[in-house]
């Protein structure tokens, strides 16, 4: 786990994740609380870091991101944004309802892996689930 606790409060994960920078290193914490291990070799090192997301290994040469594998792989939403929605989801004592989201893209913050909303015309085209 990350050495941090998750933020209870509003206030507390705006203080928290008030970069992508800070998003990146909490997450960094919880993939590799031990440090950096390659995927590729097995190897923990210290990774060179080729940019401020992207790490390659010293001893192979592969390259490697906090969020490959995950579902934050190549999105271009921000990290903060999809950290935010996950606060909120895991932090409404009653839940949250589908219909507080805002169509689309409020559908796919929530969609579980491998689900996709085609076609939509204001009515929801899948199931939603939250595990």
């Amino acid at each position: 786990m990350s050495s941090q606790p998750y933020p209870r409060t509003w206030t507390e994960f705006l203080d928290q994740f008030s970069s992508e920078d800070a998003c990146l290193a909490y997450l960094e914490g919880l993939r590799w609380p031990n440090g950096f291990i390659c995927p590729s070799c097995g190897v923990a090192s210290v990774p060179y870091r080729a940019s401020r997301i992207r790490m390659m290994c010293k001893d192979c040469g592969h390259q490697s991101t906090v969020t490959a594998g995950t579902i934050f792989d190549k999105t271009r939403t921000p990290l903060r944004v999809w950290l935010a929605a996950a606060w909120y989801l895991t932090n409404q004592k009653q839940g949250v309802s589908a219909l507080g989201c805002n169509g689309c893209s409020g559908w796919a913050a929530t969609r579980p892996p491998g689900r996709c909303c085609t076609g939509f015309a204001g009515r929801w085209c899948g199931p939603i689930a939250i595990v």
